[in-house]
This record gives structure tokens, C-alpha cells and sequence, in this order.
């Protein structure tokens, strides 16, 4: 991969799939695309699409800074009184 990105490695996705006792291969079958992709992303080699991003939120019913799809955590408005 010369001079290509590359992302950090996904320990919070692969970590979500563990906790389901799921493989890459099921992982991909629930969310439409080949376990290759899945192993990508786990390892780092390239990012989900937003597609991607919203359909693993939805599978593991989590937030995207849950699976490490987002490196912050939003800006909240200040709350009344605040």
C-alpha cells in the first residue's frame, strides 16, 4: 500500500462482532457486503462508507463513536440553566 491511508485498526467493531459470537462472514451477511470489506475495516485498511457506517449502527444498535466510526464525540448545545 504505498502512500495510501490507512485508519487505525477497529478494535471497537471487532469487539462489538465478538460480543455477538458473529464472524466477519456473518457480520457482512447482515449488513450486505463480503466479509473481505469487514476485515478491512476491522484492520484498519479502509473506513466504512456512510452507508456502511449507518447500517452498523443500526445491526449492533449502537452510536458511531461506539464503534469507533467517529474519532469525537459531538458538540452538545449547552442545556437551559447551564
Amino acid at each position: 500500500m504505498d502512500g495510501a491511508t490507512r485508519f487505525p485498526p477497529n478494535d471497537l467493531l471487532k469487539a462489538h462482532r465478538n460480543r455477538r459470537c458473529w464472524t466477519q462472514e456473518q457480520l457482512a451477511e447482515a449488513l450486505g457486503t463480503s466479509s473481505k470489506n469487514v476485515g478491512r475495516w476491522e484492520r484498519g485498511v479502509t473506513s466504512p462508507s456512510p452507508y456502511y457506517c449507518q447500517r452498523l449502527c443500526e445491526v449492533f444498535g449502537v452510536s458511531p463513536w461506539e464503534l469507533g466510526l467517529l474519532q469525537q464525540d459531538p458538540v452538545l448545545p449547552p442545556t437551559a440553566g447551564s
